[in-house]
């Protein structure tokens, strides 16, 4: 699904998977770092950066290299 932006730059993209679905592994992510849990997660995409993580816990930003 695309909404335009209020500001006239494009559109913002949406999607979700459901059912068992997941997205793409994050490169970002190290080994041992999960990607959601059993209640499920979300991810925001940014031009700055990306936004990860579930319900229960506060979400990690990958906008810079990790080292």
């Amino acid at each position: 699904m695309k909404f335009p932006r209020k500001d006239g730059k494009g559109d913002i993209k949406f999607s979700w998977k459901d059912g068992g679905l997941l997205p793409e592994r994050l490169e970002e992510l190290l080994p041992d770092e999960p990607l959601g849990d059993s209640a499920g997660g979300y991810i925001f995409y940014g031009t700055k950066g990306k936004l990860m993580g579930n319900y229960d816990l506060p979400p990690h930003y990958f906008g810079m290299q990790r080292t």
